[in-house]
């Protein structure tokens, strides 16, 4: 026997069949009216463009130093790792020194030429030599220096005494002609003047030979004055134009000594360049800021080969892109365009939001997969990372997994859903039949 019931559960009973019904009533209008977005989801992971820095070293060698390490954040010129520079400082160095041999040397016979007191070796400042190693030069150059103008000084002199020898000795031949000319001069007034006491009888023929041998024996030393004097005068000629050679052929000598230092100066400085690049490529620096990525050094005192990847610069500032595996069934709800909302799944959903991005492109062909032999098409999009919370420090490298929703730009409603299949399955019937 049961108990009556109250109108109390009587409105209880009413009221829960009132809200089951509204419920209902309401799931079905939201099924038929609600419209939900259409599109696809898949699952990938992210990339990057291909602007990574590659970084390699022309000559490869011996790892002295290293300072960064796998997914390191590093800055444009941040050094990275440095090389052994032995054999480089030790050419660099010889060729500098070489160099400074060749510079000095253009100084030393500049000064020469100029007939200056001293070389000026200011020009070695630039080359950057060993220490001691310019002292030793400078000394040996300025010894040289000497030496030359010495030799040089010494030949000049000889021929300069001499001049000034003959110089006196024409000197002393004027003296001599001016009294053999007055001497002269006289002895023919008194020879004249006898001839004519000769005429008159008042002289002897004796006395008057006599004189006439003395006129005759000045004039002839006279002559032999003139021509000691015109000999002297053309060795002083002579001996000025062997002055004028030994300084012409001394310049000569000195011009071809420059023209051979030059060449050798120039070739060594261009060597120098080049040993000097190759030394400062020991330091290897990052073109790039970025992230390190695929570091194949680890150890002091490795080896890095020519030509082949140290690391690579991963930019910091790159697009974030993400490659898509889409299902073969996909592929025709998927294109260039579409919107595209992805979840970093490495990272909590409350950590990481969902990003908005954009598919830019889609792959012609099927892919298939290295290692589960399954095949896919790969589709890439971009994400904004904009979006990202900088107080939530999240990193996104490469490699790192995507779960991606590629809205297709079109909607249905549950319902549609719900009875796609059964139509689908009732228009194939109506085929078949």
């Amino acid at each position: 026997m049961t108990a009556p019931r109250g109108p109390f559960a009587d409105r209880t009973i009413r009221y829960s069949m009132l809200a089951c019904a509204l419920g209902f009533g309401g799931f079905i209008f939201w099924s038929a009216v609600a419209p939900l977005e259409e599109g696809v989801t898949a699952s990938g992971q992210v990339v990057v463009r291909d602007d990574r820095q590659r970084v390699q070293h022309y000559e490869g060698g011996i790892i002295r130093e290293l300072y960064v390490r796998e997914g390191q954040s590093v800055e444009a010129g941040d050094v990275l790792l440095e090389l052994e520079p032995l054999q480089s400082q030790a050419s660099r160095d010889e060729l500098a020194q070489d160099l400074a041999i060749n510079t000095a040397s253009l100084a030393r016979l500049a000064a020469l030429r100029s007939a200056g007191d001293e070389p000026d070796f200011s020009s070695l400042g630039g080359i950057g030599l060993p220490e001691g190693v310019r002292d030793e030069i400078e000394a040996r150059q300025s010894t040289l220096f000497e030496q030359q103008r010495a030799a040089r000084d010494a030949e000049i002199g000889v021929l300069q005494a001499r001049r000034a020898s003959l110089v006196g000795r024409v000197s002393d031949l004027r003296g001599q002609i001016d009294a053999t000319e007055n001497a002269l001069a006289s002895g023919r007034e008194d020879l004249k003047l006898r001839r004519e006491l000769l005429e008159q009888r008042l002289e002897t023929i004796g006395n008057v030979q006599r004189l006439s041998r003395e006129v005759a024996s000045l004039a002839g030393e006279l002559s032999r004055l003139a021509g000691a004097r015109n000999e002297a005068q053309g060795a002083i000629a002579e001996t000025d134009d062997q002055i004028a050679e030994a300084r012409a052929r001394f310049l000569e000598q000195t011009g071809r000594e420059v023209v051979e230092a030059q060449s050798r100066a120039l070739a060594a400085r261009e060597r120098l360049r080049g040993t000097e690049d190759r030394l400062a490529r020991t330091t290897i620096k990052a073109p790039i800021a970025g992230a390190v990525l695929n570091l194949a050094v680890s150890t002091v005192g490795g080896v890095v080969r020519q030509g082949e990847p140290i690391m690579e610069i991963v930019p910091r500032d790159s697009a974030l892109i993400a490659s898509i595996r889409l299902s073969p069934t996909d592929r025709d709800s998927v294109t260039a365009g579409q919107s595209v909302e992805a979840q970093l799944t490495a990272y909590k959903s409350f950590r990481a939001p969902r990003l908005p991005g954009e598919v830019v492109g889609v792959s012609a062909d099927l892919v298939e997969d290295p290692v589960t032999r399954t095949h896919y098409y790969e589709a890439r999009v971009v994400l904004d990372a904009s979006h990202l919370d900088p107080a939530a420090r999240i990193e996104v490298l490469p490699g790192m997994p995507v779960e991606a929703f590629i809205a297709s730009g079109r909607s249905r409603t549950f319902l549609d859903y719900v009875f796609e299949p059964i139509r689908a399955t009732m228009s194939r019937g109506s085929r078949m039949n």
